[in-house]
């Protein structure tokens, strides 16, 4: 199979001329102007939130029992799981003391539901304090299908 033939006209070159060319005519402004006007034009909440979107949120993948995250809940989202009714369970972005941002998928039944119930009646909400503890496989070990993965969560409600 033959490799695609590139023209002039498909080089990121031909591109940047193309718009050079529309912006001295006055038919595309220039996009680094309208950048910069509409970054000096933010309030400094709007900015914060911009802020808060560059950063980097890791998964807390537990893996051992005694593992832990916690910190500030700073939002509480859904994500993608096909294994559940509804298609979605609760992610969890948390805040930890040194500033990192933490994101717990609550895939476990034992964490998703406890999760979901604190929610339901209100008993979670974003700003609260929580550390979420790993405990492990728990369960007969003697018979996998009843083994499942063992959580503890503790919360201090922010009023």
């Amino acid at each position: 199979m033959a490799d695609k033939q590139v023209s002039f006209e498909d080089t990121p070159e031909a591109e940047a001329e193309a718009i050079k060319r529309l912006q001295d005519k006055g038919i595309l402004p220039e996009q680094t102007a309208a950048k910069a006007q509409d970054f000096e034009h933010r309030s400094p909440e709007l900015q914060a939130l911009f802020d808060e979107a560059q950063r980097n949120i890791l998964n807390w993948i537990p893996d051992e029992a005694g593992q832990e995250v916690g910190g500030i809940l700073k939002d509480i989202t859904d994500v993608d799981a096909d294994f559940v009714a509804g298609g979605t369970v609760p992610m969890l972005i948390i805040e930890s003391p040194a500033g990192i941002l933490w994101g717990v998928r609550t895939y476990h039944s034992v964490l998703r539901n406890e999760i979901e119930r604190r929610i339901e009646k209100g008993r979670l909400k974003v700003g609260d304090m929580i550390v979420i503890v790993y405990r492990g496989k728990g369960g007969d070990p003697n018979r996998t299908l009843n083994q499942y993965e063992d959580y503890r969560v503790v919360v201090r409600q922010q009023s």
